[in-house]
């Protein structure tokens, strides 16, 4: 198996290196106690599946880091005291801002803990450097499954000169294909520039003596109201969830100067024995819902569906990685903290599709409830760059057993939501689409 990882995952374990981790959250729920025993066989099967490498930084900077089978895991932990129902939400965002070392490990670690009320609660957190949304998903159906599918790397038995010699001709062969991609990237730089959201880095906001708790709702629906609901407004079930993104968005105030909701949309690109940890592209949507919900979602479908079809976006984004990938890696922090002031305003949209209903069984039965993945940027959330920044809002949709559930994540400084307050945003955008949704937090 090829070790060099691919050039986005390669920028985005170093950038995550310099800047700190960003993290694929997931989330159970119980009314029961967690099968210990179940839960130790989930964890052993993770240690022997897609999640059981790590990465070795590269001596030449260009020629891109590479996977190794060897690194440190982390042990299951499983919280010696009961923690309480109210602060559950405390709770998971500690279990957030857990450490992660995509480079030698632990890149991913479970924790499981017993609430004061007869209910527990299942933590995972994965480095997006190791798997995405649905590469981490698919990592926890194999665990379910039992099935072994640790992947072995050829590099990791070479000899020093001949690891040399590997590192001089993949700088040589990426610096010679990101020259070739170097007028497209500027190309799509600026065009990315004049599409997105205002870029103006927030100034004047108030201040905390602590780091702001982002607030993390969850809310599910049976999949064929969803479906239902999309298909009257001559939607899709992707169309729908951009929609409802930009909703919250717009109920939050992130929103453009003409009131708009910028959406990026992260578009899964993975294949059949694909070993990427980041198998996905974006495409960007400004999205205008200040007259209330969409009763036409047929213009959305088809923006959505033109911006797929042409392979001019596609390649656009891959030349920007490209060149992006062998940058010097002292230049990595001003290329990362533009790309975010540029964009603060954003709302990530994942839409990874339909799971194995395996990932609801980790202990050996199935969960009550399941906040399915949201992404945690750890250093970039701390209270300095968060005002700094203007917030984060994220959004997940994937169907699992039959309905489909949502993870919304977010956090705008001048409205400062708390779960409360984001509950009753996600619920009262979710009934302008005559969808009465069940909230988990």
């Amino acid at each position: 198996m090829n070790s060099r990882l691919a050039d986005l995952d390669c920028l985005s374990a170093r950038t995550q290196k310099i800047r700190g981790p960003v993290g694929i959250h997931c989330v159970w729920l119980y009314d029961r106690a967690v099968y210990l025993a179940g839960l130790h066989d989930f964890h052993e099967a993770l240690r022997r599946g897609p999640l059981s490498r790590t990465i070795v930084p590269a001596a030449f900077g260009p020629a891109g880091d590479r996977w190794t089978a060897v690194g440190r895991f982390a042990d299951l932990v499983v919280e010696p005291d009961q923690v309480k129902r109210a602060e559950l939400q405390e709770w998971i965002a500690e279990r957030a801002c857990a450490e992660l070392s995509v480079y030698g490990g632990p890149a991913w670690r479970l924790t499981a803990a017993a609430l004061d009320n007869d209910t527990a609660v299942v933590s995972l957190l994965v480095s997006h450097s190791l798997a995405d949304g649905l590469g981490t998903y698919l990592a926890v159906a194999a665990a379910v499954h039992g099935l072994h599918l640790a992947p072995t790397y050829d590099s990791d038995g070479y000899s020093r000169l001949r690891l040399f010699a590997d590192e001089v001709h993949s700088a040589v062969r990426r610096t010679i294909r990101a020259a070739k991609a170097l007028p497209r990237a500027l190309t799509a730089t600026n065009e990315r520039r004049n599409v997105l959201s205002a870029g103006v880095v927030a100034t004047g906001l108030p201040t905390w003596s602590a780091r702001p708790r982002i607030p993390v709702v969850g809310a599910t629906v049976p999949a064929a109201e969803w479906k239902a609901a999309a298909d009257e407004r001559g939607g899709s079930s992707s169309t729908l969830a951009v929609a409802i993104s930009a909703g919250i968005a717009t109920a939050l105030g992130r929103t453009d100067e003409q009131g708009k909701a910028g959406v990026s949309i992260a578009v899964n690109t993975r294949t059949a024995d694909d070993f990427r940890a980041n198998a996905l592209t974006e495409i960007h949507l400004d999205v205008d819902v200040q007259d209330g919900p969409l009763a036409d979602l047929l213009p959305l479908r088809r923006r959505m569906k033109e911006m797929l079809t042409d392979p001019s976006w596609k390649r656009s984004a891959e030349a920007g990685i490209t060149v992006a990938a062998v940058f010097p890696r002292s230049l990595l922090p001003t290329l990362v903290r533009s790309v975010f002031a540029a964009d603060y305003l954003s709302t990530g949209c994942s839409l990874p599709g339909a799971m194995d209903d395996a990932v609801l069984r980790i202990d050996g039965a199935p969960a009550t409830e399941v906040l399915v993945y949201h992404t945690t940027y750890q250093r970039l959330e701390s209270e300095e760059e968060l005002c700094e920044r203007g917030g984060v809002l994220t959004v997940a949709a994937v169907e699992i057993a039959g309905k489909i559930r949502l993870s919304i994540r977010g956090w705008h400084p001048t409205t400062r939501a708390d779960d409360t307050d984001l509950a009753h945003v996600v619920s009262d955008v979710f009934r302008g689409y005559g969808l009465e949704p069940h909230i988990v937090r």
